[in-house]
């Protein structure tokens, strides 16, 4: 199965956060939850000549038995954003050593205007 795709518009120097549960079903009514227990994720943002722009930290992206991710970028990491966008993708490895890639998108850094 495709990732899904979703785009991420992050704010410099705010955090980020996303949250969305992976299920699976033939329609919007019959759908169950993906028990990922036991499973890690990998999640990277790079820039169009694949450069690496970010790389989320071991542990970052919590994974559910109710099929939900979530992941937060800290607003100390998006502060030192210094790139406007790019592409990322996030894979969930499975214990049995299969690996999924669930989400793939673009990434917007908004820019910021307020200092500290």
């Amino acid at each position: 199965m495709p990732a899904h795709r979703v785009s991420l518009k992050i704010d410099r120097g705010a955090t980020f956060k996303w949250s969305g549960v992976w299920s699976t079903g033939p329609d919007c009514g019959d759908k169950t939850p993906v028990d990922m227990t036991g499973c890690t994720a990998d999640m990277q943002i790079r820039n169009d000549q694949d450069d690496l722009l970010y790389t989320m930290p071991p542990g970052s992206i919590v994974l559910g038995a109710d099929g939900k991710i979530e992941f937060e970028i800290s607003d100390e990491d998006t502060s030192n954003f210094d790139w406007e966008g790019g592409v990322y993708d996030m894979f969930i490895n499975f214990p049995d050593g299969t690996r999924d890639r669930r989400l793939s998108g673009s990434v917007i850094v908004n820019p910021r205007v307020t200092k500290p």
